[in-house]
């Protein structure tokens, strides 16, 4: 009997190394997504919040154009505005990420039991 405790830990171990793994590549993957994508992000909040009356003008032009609104954050805010308000988003990311692999670890566990994860 001790062998097929100790087997049974080993594989116990193997899933979390899997889970882990999973959730680590899972999270790096979505990480650099949004990274790379933030900047396009940003333009389009800024386009979408154009026509409601805004404190300061989006552009010195005032036209919507997206060339422009970026040549206007580049240049008054600089490079890191692109990616303000970054952070929080991939903590969210990153947390919603974690539960969906938690939620879907534990269905397969019920789902099958022997585990074939």
């Amino acid at each position: 009997m001790p062998s097929n405790s100790k087997d049974a830990s080993h594989v116990a171990e193997a899933d979390r190394r899997r889970f882990f793994a999973a959730v680590f590549a899972h999270g790096s993957a979505r990480i650099l997504s949004k990274a790379a994508s933030a900047p396009l992000e940003r333009i389009k909040i800024c386009l979408q919040v154009a026509s409601l009356p805004p404190a300061v003008p989006l552009t010195a032009s005032g036209s919507g154009c997206a060339k422009t609104l970026f040549i206007d954050i580049l240049a008054h805010q600089g490079t890191n505005a692109f990616w303000r308000g970054f952070g929080a988003h991939v903590m969210g990311t990153g947390l919603g990420g974690v539960a969906r692999l938690s939620v879907l670890r534990t269905t397969q566990m019920w789902a099958m039991p022997g585990g074939d994860w």
